[in-house]
């Protein structure tokens, strides 16, 4: 019932970091600086990255693929090792039409030294099936958590 619970509330708390679009570089943050609005009747503009989408963009093999890609690919930073440190680093970034992906930032972190592991972990993914919007392939916006659990 807990890890139910907790499997909730990651999921809510995804959802929630989805909807922010912050508009500054802070150092440690990189976000967005621009939101792009359009309506429903016109085309999505190709510089857009759509927040809202009809079909969600997708890791090559699923959920269970992209969790197995992260667990073999990320770099635990050593100092987080040392100390014991661990945590949930929510990484957003852009998935492409190409599948590529871009504008990649922290939404929520736990040290520069976790947040850069979050990164290069997503710069490292490779292609992603994109999302879509009435129809047609569109760059939209992707939360995720990456968790660092020493031991």
């Amino acid at each position: 019932m807990q890890k139910q619970v907790a499997h909730i509330l990651e999921i809510l708390a995804i959802v929630l970091l989805a909807s922010c679009r912050p508009t500054a570089t802070d150092g440690r943050y990189h976000y967005v600086s621009k939101i792009e609005r359009f309506s429903y009747e016109s085309p999505v503009p190709d510089t857009a990255i759509c927040a809202v989408y009809d079909k969600d963009p997708e890791f090559p093999g699923g959920i269970s693929a992209m969790e197995k890609f992260i667990q073999e690919n990320i770099e635990y930073p050593r100092m987080g090792l040392e100390n014991g440190q661990q945590g949930i680093v929510y990484v957003q970034f852009a998935v492409n039409k190409d599948g590529s992906t871009s504008n990649v930032g922290i939404a929520r972190g736990i040290s520069n030294e976790f947040d850069k592991a979050a990164r290069k972990v997503v710069y490292r993914m490779p292609e992603w099936k994109p999302g879509e919007y009435k129809g047609e392939i569109v760059r939209c916006w992707f939360t995720m958590p990456v968790h660092f659990k020493s031991g």
